[in-house]
This record gives structure tokens, sequence and C-alpha cells, in this order.
């Protein structure tokens, strides 16, 4: 593993904190950092994000960099192989423990927090499957105006995309799936 990359890391969860939310300290770091390729800071994005969504899992007492490793590998493990991971491990580790006495944790629920998010991309009105077709690695949500929705596939290449035909759509990040 890149140390430079592990270091920006490892910075960014130690500055985050319930005043400065991770996704607010990972995008200010990341713009500081003008010496990160686009490929380096995706891979620093992927592996906060992959710490915080497995953080129920680590142990607490171990190096930083040790819980982002095991965190990494909960990530491709469940990836790989969701069904090894057990429905009760689940919901008993996606979320905190209070959380289940403030509302139901399902399995489903469960297993889509721990799925890497969605890319939702919304096109201009009638544009979806051009829009789609000219992408790649993309699906269209459903027909008449659900069909400007596209599920996009390819992250790395969106950020490219998005650079250059910002005007033709719009992005948002979900954790839930269709």
């Amino acid at each position: 593993m890149d140390s430079k990359v592990l270091d920006l890391v490892c910075s960014v969860i130690q500055n985050s904190s319930r005043e400065a939310p991770a996704d607010s300290v990972l995008r200010e770091t990341l713009a500081s950092q003008r010496n990160f390729s686009r490929e380096e800071s995706a891979r620093v994005s992927a592996m906060v994000f992959a710490y915080y969504r497995w953080l129920g899992w680590l142990e607490h007492d171990a190096p930083l960099p040790e819980q982002i490793d095991h965190a990494l590998d909960f990530a491709a493990r469940f990836e790989d192989r969701p069904e090894a991971f057990s429905d009760r491990e689940l919901v008993e580790s996606s979320v905190p423990a209070w959380l289940s006495g403030e509302m139901d944790i399902t399995p489903d629920w469960a297993r889509a927090l721990q799925s890497k998010p969605v890319l939702w991309l919304r096109a201009r009105c009638g544009h979806g499957i051009k829009l789609a077709s000219r992408l790649g690695s993309s699906r269209v949500f459903g027909e008449g105006r659900l069909g400007d929705i596209l599920e996009f596939k390819a992250i790395a290449i969106c950020i490219v995309r998005l650079n250059f035909n910002a005007v033709n759509l719009s992005c948002k990040t979900s954790v839930l799936r269709p």
C-alpha cells in the first residue's frame, strides 16, 4: 500500500469528528493535495469510506493503519462473497448498538450499508438513454421520467466525464439499491 496515500487516509480519519465530519475533512484535505493524481485521490476516498463502513467490525485498540487494512479486507471479502457474512453478524456490527433500540435493523438494510455506495446520475429531461449510451457502464433506472436517472458503475470514468459534461448531468451518491 502506498505510504503517501495511507498517511493521508490516517490524517483524514484522525482529524474527523462530530464537529468536522469525515466527508468535509476528506474534501478539504484532497483539495489541498495538488501533487495527488486523480487515482490517488480516488484511493484515499475509497479507503476512508471503507474504514467508516466497516468501523463496527474493527479492533479499536489496533494501530490505525492496521484498522484501515482490516477494513479494506472486510470490504473486499464482502464485495466478493456477501453471503459469507451472516445476517446476525451484519445486524450486530453494521450500526451502533443503541440504534436497535430506536428502530428495526433488518439484514437487507445492514447489507446495503456495507455495500459500496451507488452513484446515481440525473440527465437532462429526455436525455437519459443517450447519456447512458455515451457513458457506458450505466443502466437506465426506468421508463418515462425515470429514464433520465442512471445508475453509474464506473466511478473513475465518471469523475473525468463530469468535468467535461457537467451541464448534462448531476450526481448523487446513495447506499440504497433500486
